[in-house]
């Protein structure tokens, strides 16, 4: 909808200001944060015989493999609950990026028709007054009035949006939490490699695999927080009125800081 009322109003030698990039800079940006979290399951996916090749390892160890039979154990119960907790994140109805994005859609088409009433009302007044009619007030102040409670509307989805972001910034924490622990069984694993010297050589393989499964959620958590700081600097700038517009981040770069516009280049 924001492409097809950009083009439209191209088509109509039409200045909108700066709130349709502004819009689709947050939608890109929510769609980057999708991107992210489909990187994290795959990455899931890709460890998910780690504890598996852990217990036939500590079986082989026996009595020695004791602990790392426990550290397996361990591990499954806090992979299974990180996943339980992406799925929620991506599916649940109270999940902050799953309301980000029915925000980001319902703020998108009520702006669009609020720009749409206004431009009816004052194609109608300007017909009317061209034809020698000025009996139209009441149509026009209906129009006017559903303008502004589009607009009224609009506000309000964009505050809802900013609370969702902050929303995700809190589930980015909680998430960063299960990583933490998830990395606690890497060092585990180090320290039971070293006790069993020559014995633990095949955990090698296993404390390389956690290695690259920690770096890539990292990676990932980096970027949704950049994709969610976007977000929020385009949110500001809507409900503030200013002209500015962060650059839309697609390879994984800190946003850059843009000043207040002035009053009289507000959209």
């Amino acid at each position: 909808m924001n492409t097809e009322t950009t083009c439209r109003a191209k088509a109509v030698e039409m200045d909108e200001g700066h709130r349709p990039a502004r819009f689709r800079a947050i939608h890109a940006a929510v769609e980057e944060v999708s991107k992210s979290m489909a990187k994290v399951v795959r990455t899931f996916h890709g460890i998910r015989m780690v504890p598996s090749n852990m217990r036939i390892i500590a079986a082989r160890l026996e009595p020695t493999g004791g602990p790392i039979s426990t550290i397996a154990v361990n591990y499954s119960i806090m992979a299974r609950e990180m996943q339980d907790w992406i799925k929620n994140f991506l599916e649940s109805d109270d999940s902050g990026f799953i309301q980000m994005r029915r925000a980001i859609a319902r703020a998108m088409y009520l702006t669009a028709a609020a720009g749409l009433q206004r431009e009816v009302a004052d194609t109608l007044d300007n017909e009317r007054r061209g034809a020698g009619h000025n009996n139209n007030e009441v149509e026009r102040d209906l129009l006017v009035g559903l303008a502004s409670k589009y607009d009224e509307d609009a506000y309000q989805a964009l505050r809802e949006l900013g609370r969702s972001a902050r929303q995700l910034s809190r589930e980015q924490g909680e998430m960063k939490r299960y990583v933490t622990g998830l990395a606690s069984t890497r060092t585990l694993c180090r320290v039971e490699n070293a006790r069993l010297g020559d014995n633990g050589g095949s955990l090698d393989s296993i404390v390389e695999s956690l290695d690259e499964f920690q770096a890539a959620i990292d990676a990932e958590l980096t970027r949704i927080s950049q994709q969610n700081q976007l977000i929020q600097s385009n949110i500001d700038l809507l409900l503030e009125g200013q002209d500015k517009v962060p650059t839309p981040l697609l390879s994984g770069k800190a946003p850059a800081k843009t000043g207040p516009a002035s009053a009289s280049a507000a959209a």
